[in-house]
């Protein structure tokens, strides 16, 4: 079962990172059947993404039994209160949440940006050590590449794309 959810996550992982190009390319070309059609779905989008990032955060370490290291807290701490903001701001039909949710994927984008170098040995582990796992670890790694912090990276540079520059901000 962990190795099927692996492997789904992680293809999940790759549909997000074409999705990114596709819309880099959309932004530079301004495309503006793909960015209105984002732009107009730009909450229910980020939501779909964030859901994805914290079921699939707490499978790993509630079913898969993977202990999340000092990153990985700090990588979910950017993560979970956007599942709360984008909620309630479909709710209220508030449209003004992207500039929070941008700041909170920026600051996730660069911890797990680093994590996902830490662990391609890229760079030093300057702040892991408080946990008894280390930063360091792979539990897995599928497609000769993707990672746990690298979905956690994908996860968060698309919604740093989504939200960036939409109509509602």
């Amino acid at each position: 079962m962990i190795n099927s959810a692996n492997f789904i996550l992680s293809a999940f992982t790759v549909i997000a990172q074409i999705a990114v190009v596709f819309l880099v390319i959309a932004k530079i070309t301004k495309n503006n059947s793909v960015l209105n059609f984002v732009n107009k779905r730009v909450s229910e989008l980020s939501l779909l993404v964030v859901l994805g990032g914290v079921i699939g955060s707490l499978f790993y370490s509630e079913i898969a039994g993977y202990i999340p290291c000092e990153l990985c807290w700090w990588g979910r701490i950017f993560l979970y209160p956007q599942l709360i903001i984008l909620s309630v701001a479909l709710i209220k039909k508030d449209i003004a949440v992207t500039k929070y949710i941008k700041a909170l994927s920026i600051a996730g984008l660069i911890i797990t940006g680093y994590h996902s170098l830490l662990q391609m040995g890229l760079v030093p582990s300057i702040i892991c050590g408080a946990t008894s796992v280390s930063c360091a670890q792979r539990y897995f790694i599928n497609f000769g590449y993707v990672t746990l912090p690298l979905m956690g990276f994908t996860a968060f540079l698309l919604l740093t794309i989504l939200n960036w520059k939409s109509r509602n901000n």
